[in-house]
């Protein structure tokens, strides 16, 4: 199982923890895109800054969704736009489909047969509003 580690602030770790923040951002660097282009992951485990092993209270296990490529302005990485890695870490899914960006209740998309009625589609990640209009910007 592979397995990609992100040591995050405390106040971005309490957001993720919280479902408020869903996208967890890395500048697009040598670094990163040695970890992230062309890789596949299981999971993605964030850490409260860097914790002893046995403090599970600062460590979030998610299953692995991706990232998107973006550029962004934000404080912590200066006053210009910069090319990021927005890697997907929201806890909870929420109402609208990434793909079609219909709310849950009228996404196009079928779940695999089999599925217990009312499950989302298959593939289909959904997310709240204020995240459906980032990544659709």
């Amino acid at each position: 199982m592979r397995t990609l580690t992100i040591p995050v602030k405390g106040i971005y770790f309490d957001q993720i923890k919280a479902g408020t923040k869903s996208f967890e951002y890395r500048l697009r660097t040598g670094y990163w895109v040695k970890r992230l282009v062309g890789q596949q992951y299981d999971r993605v485990v964030l850490t409260r800054g860097y914790p002893k092993a046995n403090d599970l209270a600062r460590r979030i296990e998610l299953p692995w969704r991706g990232y998107i490529e973006k550029t962004i302005k934000h404080p912590h990485f200066g006053s210009e736009p910069v090319p990021v890695f927005a890697i997907r870490v929201s806890v909870v899914n929420k109402g609208y489909c990434v793909v079609c960006g219909h709310p849950r209740e009228r996404a196009v998309h079928l779940p695999p047969l089999g599925s217990p009625e009312g499950s989302p589609a298959w593939g289909h990640e959904f997310v709240d509003q204020d995240t459906l209009n980032e990544i659709q910007s």
